[in-house]
């Protein structure tokens, strides 16, 4: 049965290492439906965390149902805060996120995942032209892995799943801004 799981984590490539939530997750998530992203790393370049932040909003805007504000207001329920890193090994790169959700009023974690990727270097698309011509050429390696590692952990973190039109309208300016 070891085994198994031991192949099973090797195909699978080492995707999410773990998430955890509070009791109250569910009851809790639903309520939080203004989210603001913040991402953290001295480590990465102001290009390198603006393409993640953008890649994070994107996928936060297009599959959740949070609304996302860009900049800092009274409404923010939540913080989505992401710690990326990554190594750059020859031809391949390792990419890994450290993700919070926390509710702003009290600050409890209401959410945590860490995730950990390898990739090869991949081949020049649209999506790493589109995020070259904006970010340079220096950011072209990371793309693929961390567009993919972002959207893998949009997909865990369970959202609210209504809004009411009020808040869709909301979700719709913020969206554009």
């Amino acid at each position: 049965m070891k085994l198994f799981f031991l192949i099973l984590f090797l195909f699978n490539c080492g995707s999410v290492v773990y998430k955890t939530k509070t009791p109250d997750f569910k009851t809790e998530i639903e309520s939080l439906k203004r989210t603001q992203i913040l991402i953290s790393n001295s480590k990465l370049n102001s290009k390198e965390k603006a393409m993640i932040l953008e890649m994070a909003k994107q996928e936060l805007s297009h599959r959740t149902k949070f609304i996302h504000y860009a900049k800092t207001n009274s409404k923010i329920e939540s913080i989505l805060y992401i710690e990326p890193e990554y190594k750059v090994v020859g031809e391949k790169v390792e990419v890994s996120l450290v993700s919070y959700l926390i509710q702003k009023s009290n600050s409890t974690y209401r959410w945590k995942a860490k995730l950990k990727k390898n990739f090869s270097n991949s081949e020049e698309n649209s999506i790493v032209s589109t995020y070259k011509e904006k970010y340079g050429n220096d950011v072209s390696k990371l793309v693929i892995p961390f567009f993919e590692i972002t959207k893998e952990m949009i997909s865990e973190l369970e959202g609210p799943k209504t809004l009411t039109e009020d808040e869709e309208l909301e979700k719709i300016e913020e969206d554009a801004n």
